[in-house]
């Protein structure tokens, strides 16, 4: 017996799974917003009336992760690598994207999570956020700096590991055309080395 498929299947989406890939979005972000697979899955199920066990819900984000975690590990190393040259090879430099405001904040943070299987490890993780222009109170003539239009990126790993991962998601929030950074942090010795190797010179603030 031989098994195929219907071309339609394949123009839609449909080949390796039987749902659609804006419903395996919405799968995958209640995964992410409720912290239980079951309570997920049950809620996938009774707002759209389809089927969805925990262990598939689980599969799903295994999956989708996995691909997401490579394609990160490929931007990042492509961050940090110098673009291909040669007598025959012309350089071509990657594109700048404008950041989102003049002055722009980073910071850095680790948390513990506990791993199953693997016990507490460290998760490192960037905030990149823009800065409102400042706004004078009347009152007391004091400014008011507000950060809006946050982006995150977190991993598991060593600092010189996420050092590129983090350096990727700056590159992508345009700080390398900032015309000022500013960097909040706790005092973590990995963590103002980062500062000094990728945002020297920046406005820096122990927290």
């Amino acid at each position: 017996m031989r098994v195929g498929f219907f071309p339609l299947d394949r123009k839609l989406g449909l080949v390796k799974h039987s749902w659609t890939p804006e419903t395996i979005s919405e799968a995958l972000q209640l995964a992410v917003d409720i912290p239980s697979y079951r309570r997920a899955a049950g809620r996938f199920q009774k707002l759209t009336k389809m089927p969805m066990s925990k262990s598939s819900l689980q599969a799903l984000v295994q999956e989708y992760g996995g691909q997401l975690v490579e394609a990160q590990e490929q931007e990042a190393e492509a961050m940090v690598k110098a673009p291909a040259s040669g007598e025959e090879t012309e350089v071509v430099w990657r594109q700048i994207p404008e950041p989102d405001s003049e002055v722009m904040a980073v910071s850095l943070d680790g948390t513990m999570l506990n791993i199953i299987g693997e016990g507490w490890k460290e998760v490192k993780v960037v905030t990149i956020s823009a800065v409102e222009a400042e706004v004078e109170l009347e009152r007391d003539e004091e400014k008011e700096v507000r950060l809006s239009r946050h982006s995150y990126r977190a991993r598991l790993g060593e600092a010189k590991e996420f050092a590129k991962h983090q350096w990727a998601e700056a590159c992508r929030r345009g700080l390398e055309k900032a015309k000022k950074i500013v960097s909040v942090n706790d005092g973590a010795l990995w963590i103002w080395l980062i500062i000094a190797m990728c945002y020297s010179p920046c406005i820096e603030i122990i927290d």
